[in-house]
């Protein structure tokens, strides 16, 4: 579509805004404030039905004629037999509507509360789960399940788009330990939404423990000796595995030695000046090395800078492990 441009002299002025309706075969008539003066030139854009009609630049001035009034003035009519020819530009709100409409994609995401949970062998897990639903989709989900531990389910089959559902993994005292990655999968013709979550089964009887060492620890440049930093355990349990989680700042890591130092005076090395010209080291280390130990004690963590020229920090450090413990449930400690 192009502009339409219509020509109509008066020897008029206006001060606002001269809007008119087209309809066909019928007048156009527009209110307004006027001020008899110069004629203008009358322009239109839109659809030639409804469209915006405004006053424009002076074609002439100089008229005599002065007056200051507001009225409905006739002009000359123009069926839209007469408009043939002329050219015309613009839309519709519902066109630019329809346009944003069809922008909209809708769609649905899997989303669990827990993506991991640890439980002990012959309790049963629950992950509660949704599907989000975007840019109004709708309809109904199909859910499946891909498992390799017998026994786990999930509530529902077949979900409306935003429903709740829960999958539930019963175990026994005789499940093997360790981790177990279940797929929840959802679908709706060529939607598919996948979503993993893992579980973590431990022997009957064992829990697991946090400690922590938040007290910064200036590492000397090029030390001598390494420097300690202790985290205690107050609790009597064998221990049944272990991870360390490191936070240091420092602007070469591989000057840096790094240790951990079982109450029973075990070693193991769980950084030896590698990573290069990197900095800081923020990283967890799983370990074996300390199955079977008593974890009551001081564990201490071993740092030494064998190189000069950097400089750093131990930010803080936590101890993460699973033990069997000889105290009553109710004192056993989590912190």
């Amino acid at each position: 579509m192009a502009n339409l441009s219509t020509l109509i002299r008066y020897p008029l002025i206006a001060t606002a805004t001269l809007a008119c309706m087209l309809a066909s075969d019928a007048d156009v008539y527009a209110a307004h404030n006027i001020d008899i003066n110069d004629s203008y030139a009358l322009h239109t854009t839109g659809s030639s039905i409804g469209s915006q009609w405004q006053l424009s630049t002076p074609l002439f001035s100089n008229n005599p004629l002065r007056l200051a009034s507001r009225t409905q003035l006739p002009y000359a009519a123009k069926s839209i037999d007469t408009l043939v020819g002329e050219s015309i530009s613009g839309g519709t709100p519902t066109a630019n509507a329809a346009a944003k409409k069809d922008k909209l994609d809708p769609k649905f995401n899997l989303q669990c509360a827990s993506s991991v949970l640890t439980i002990n062998a012959g309790d049963t897990a629950t992950f509660n789960c949704n599907s989000r639903i975007l840019d109004g989709f709708s309809g109904s989900l199909r859910l499946s399940l891909a498992s390799s531990l017998p026994g786990a389910k999930l509530s529902h089959r077949e979900i409306n788009a935003g429903m709740p559902f829960t999958l539930e993994v019963p175990t026994k005292n005789k499940t093997q330990w360790g981790d177990y990655v279940f797929t929840l999968t959802a679908h709706q013709d060529s939607q598919l939404k996948q979503q993993s979550v893992t579980l973590k089964i431990l022997p009957p009887g064992v829990q697991p423990y946090s400690f922590n060492n938040d007290e910064p620890m200036s590492i000397v440049d090029n030390g001598a000796v390494a420097q300690e930093s202790e985290i205690f355990v107050p609790q009597q349990m064998s221990t049944f595995s272990l991870a360390v989680e490191l936070a240091v700042r420092h602007t070469w890591r591989s000057d840096l030695s790094i240790q951990l130092v079982s109450p029973s005076g075990n070693v193991h090395s769980l950084h030896n000046r590698n990573g290069g010209s990197g900095d800081d080291i923020n990283q967890i280390y799983k370990i074996d090395t300390f199955n079977g130990e008593n974890a009551y004690g001081p564990w201490r963590l071993r740092i030494i800078d064998k190189a000069p020229g950097n400089v750093g920090e131990l930010r803080n450090w936590k101890l993460h492990l699973d033990g069997f413990s000889s105290l009553p449930p109710g004192q056993r400690l989590l912190r």
